[in-house]
């Protein structure tokens, strides 16, 4: 068998066990209002793990479902200079960098911008909005100015930011789940992505998928959730990945700036 046929087997088996979870519907997410100093995580974890790990937290957790679906479809398409300033700004741990990227709903069709800029003390400034997909179009003039005020906030200047392309599409499948708190403490959320797959705009539309492998983020104030602990019964740690920097150092290895630790330490995980 294949790894894309057991992928989408085992796949299959984790659909199972999410069928059996609770619904939340989005208006219950977005009401849950979230703390001001909120602690993310995330891993990477082979999916073979996924299923005992939902059953273990299947009692205090509920599922996100719109019009009937557990999971929805993302693509989102990053932005950068030609000679990849912002990729090459993130590997070396500048004190001043950003990210630009355009992430489309597949189901809704909706779409919108986003920025994040990190400051020369490491205050990270978050910033959306509606927006063209990027795959199609660069940024409009709104999204030069949402661009330029979210890069300002971190004092980031001298930016032509008309020089952004569509330089990396990343596609996966998600599961958000919402995991109550017990004892009066804060929920808290969490996401399973699988299917991850990016492709090189700027290469001939290069493409490299990792079938067997998701990567799980949580969200929750300092204290760790169900999950977080789950996983860490099991092994598995809190890493720093940059949807991006992956793409691009697993399609690019020569490029330096940004090492291939995601790779190992994935490999590392699928023996267990």
């Amino acid at each position: 068998m294949t790894v894309t046929r057991a992928a989408d087997t085992i796949e299959a088996q984790i659909d199972d066990v999410v069928a059996r979870l609770a619904p939340v519907d989005l208006r219950t997410l977005v009401d849950d209002v979230e703390p001001l100093t909120r602690v993310d995580r995330k891993y990477v974890v082979p999916i073979g793990q996924l299923t005992a790990l939902i059953a273990e937290i299947a009692g205090r957790t509920r599922v996100l479902e719109i019009d009937g679906r557990r999971d929805a479809g993302y693509r989102s398409v990053y932005l950068d200079t030609a000679d990849l300033r912002c990729f090459r700004a993130a590997g070396q741990g500048r004190p001043r960098r950003f990210t630009v990227r355009t992430r489309r709903h597949l189901e809704s069709g909706d779409c919108y911008l986003e920025v994040e800029s990190v400051g020369p003390c490491g205050t990270t400034v978050k910033a959306r909005a509606p927006h063209p997909d990027a795959g199609l179009s660069r940024l409009s003039d709104r999204g030069l100015e949402l661009a330029q005020e979210a890069l300002a906030c971190s004092g980031i200047d001298h930016v032509d930011l008309r020089q952004l392309i569509p330089t990396l599409e990343v596609g996966y499948r998600r599961r958000t789940l919402w995991l109550t708190g017990r004892a009066g403490r804060p929920s808290s959320r969490a996401t399973i992505d699988l299917g991850m797959c990016w492709h090189d705009l700027l290469q001939d539309n290069a493409a490299v998928r990792w079938p067997e492998f998701a990567i799980v983020a949580t969200m929750s104030v300092s204290t760790p959730s169900p999950l977080d602990r789950a996983l860490w019964g099991r092994g598995f740690r809190p890493t720093q990945l940059s949807e991006y920097g992956t793409g691009l150092a697993c399609l690019r290895p020569y490029l330096s700036g940004e090492d291939r630790s995601f790779e190992t330490r994935a490999a590392s995980h699928s023996a267990k």
